[in-house]
Formats: structure tokens, C-alpha cells, sequence
């Protein structure tokens, strides 16, 4: 993500509400695409700066593989894009203006699923 260069700690949290629509194409293998949205909370240290936080909205989209070798064990694939729009609303603004930071994010994501 591109954040705070040269910062000391940089960290997005995002609550988000998840919906996802699988689609079986095998007894195997089932595709999906997948949205979320929700609040996001994005914290950037510079060095000898205070913390800023930028509170806003976090939204997602994914497509997805799932492979079902096991019942209890489901191994995944995604395609992953991802906005935050955040507004330094603790600061007092600047010409009746907060500052505002706009994240984006692609990733891969693999992981296992139990149950």
C-alpha cells in the first residue's frame, strides 16, 4: 500500500462486511467473486511527528477459486483489490478542508479454510 514513506509504522485496519457468492463449476472446484465495505482505520507514524489517523471507508473486490479435497479443509486463491478513503478529522482543517488519503491495494491472497 502506498502510505507513509519513511515512516515508522504504517497500519490499515478495516472492519468490513463480506459477501461472497460461490459458484460450484465441480464437485471439486467452486469460483467466486466476492465484495466487501465497511470502516477503516489508517494510522501512519512519521519519525519525531505524531501520529495521524485517517478514519474512512474501506471497500474490496475479489474473484476467488476454492478447491474441496476434504470436508473440513478448503485451500483458496483471490484476486484481491482494495480502496480506503480516509479524513484526518483530529486536526483542524486546513482551509475548511481535512486532509484526505486514498489507499490502493492488489494482492494475491492463498490460505486454508477449516470447517
Amino acid at each position: 500500500m502506498g502510505g507513509c514513506p519513511g515512516c515508522e509504522r504504517d497500519i490499515l485496519v478495516s472492519l468490513l462486511l463480506r459477501l461472497k457468492f460461490p459458484i460450484p463449476i465441480h464437485k471439486l472446484v467452486g469460483v467466486y467473486p466476492l465484495v466487501e465495505f465497511g470502516l477503516g482505520n489508517y494510522t501512519s507514524r512519521e519519525k519525531g511527528v505524531k501520529t495521524i489517523n485517517y478514519t474512512g471507508l474501506g471497500f474490496a473486490a475479489a474473484a476467488g477459486v476454492e478447491i474441496y479435497p476434504l470436508a473440513f479443509l478448503t485451500p483458496f486463491f483471490e484476486c484481491r483489490y482494495m480502496l480506503h478513503a480516509g479524513f484526518d478529522d483530529r486536526k483542524e482543517p486546513v482551509g475548511k478542508v481535512h486532509e484526505k488519503l486514498i489507499l490502493h491495494s492488489f494482492a494475491l491472497v492463498i490460505g486454508v479454510r477449516l470447517g
